[in-house]
C-alpha cells in the first residue's frame, strides 16, 4: 500500500488535473509542472512569510492548452493499453491454470490405469 506509487496513478492524476483542474493544494505541485511544461495555463502565488516561505498559497488555473490536450490523450491511451494488457495477462493465466490442472488430472488418470 505504501511505497512508490504506480506509474499509471501519476498518469491518471495528470489527466484528471488537465481535464478538470487541480482539486486542491495537494494537486498544486503537479499542476505547476503542467503549467511550466506548457500543458496548461496559469500561475502560482508563492508565500514569502517566514513560516511558509516557498509554499504555494494559491494557484490560478487557466485551463488546458492544445499541447496539454494532446498530452492528456496520449496518457489516456497509455492507461487504456496498460489496462487491456493487464486483463489479457490475467485471462491467459486463468486459461494456463485450467489447462495445467486438466493435464495433471489426465496424467493422474493415465497412471492410475497402468
Amino acid at each position: 500500500m505504501f511505497g512508490k506509487p504506480k506509474p499509471s496513478s501519476f498518469k491518471k492524476t495528470y489527466v484528471r488535473i488537465l481535464l478538470h483542474g487541480p482539486s486542491g493544494p495537494d494537486d498544486y505541485p503537479l499542476a505547476i509542472e503542467l503549467i511550466e511544461s506548457d500543458y496548461a495555463r496559469g500561475y502560482a502565488i508563492v508565500s514569502n512569510k517566514r513560516e511558509t516561505h516557498g509554499s504555494i498559497e494559491e494557484l490560478n488555473w487557466g485551463g488546458i492548452t492544445t499541447k496539454g490536450r494532446v498530452f492528456a490523450d496520449d496518457l489516456q491511451q497509455q492507461i487504456d493499453a496498460a489496462s487491456l494488457s493487464s486483463k489479457l495477462i490475467k485471462a491467459a493465466l486463468v486459461v494456463f491454470s485450467f489447462l495445467a490442472g486438466a493435464l495433471v488430472q489426465f496424467y493422474a488418470a493415465l497412471l492410475g490405469r497402468a
